[in-house]
């Protein structure tokens, strides 16, 4: 009987203890002629008040792992949402590699841009809205 209530107990305990994760997916598209395309996700864990994000391409199809940098919110107007920005570096093999900036207000997306360290270019973003997406990300 003992065996049984603790099997239940590690088998319930981890869902008990799981808080939601919000996860976005954005799809972006370069804002020039060069026909870049962004696959952008967040996922937040108000709980611990964690976030983090991956960036995939469409030409790679590689995730970008993501380390959330910098948060500010602004408070504009008291009858409609803050504007946030939120800036994350890009991790590749160990080194930081790029640094995202995605400035929002509420679901309106008013600025998206990379810096590729290596580079020193610096790339814009316009949301797609004309692209839908499934839990497979952004069908381009």
């Amino acid at each position: 009987m003992k065996r049984s209530a603790l099997t239940i107990a590690l088998i319930v305990a981890p869902i008990i203890a799981h808080s939601a994760v919000n996860v976005e997916v954005f799809c972006f598209r370069s804002s020039d002629n060069n026909n870049i395309h962004l696959e952008f996700r967040t996922y937040i864990d108000p709980e611990i008040k964690w976030e983090g994000a991956i960036a995939k391409y469409k030409a790679t199809g590689e995730p970008l792992s993501l380390v959330l940098s910098d948060r500010q919110s602004e408070s504009i107007d008291k009858n409609n949402p803050g504007r946030i920005t939120r800036r994350w570096l890009e991790v590749d093999r160990k080194k930081f590699t790029g640094e995202y900036e995605m400035i929002s207000q509420g679901v309106n997306v008013e600025s998206m841009t990379y810096l590729s360290y290596r580079t020193r270019k610096e790339y814009h973003f316009l949301r797609d809205a004309s692209v839908d997406f499934t839990e497979k990300g952004c069908e381009w």
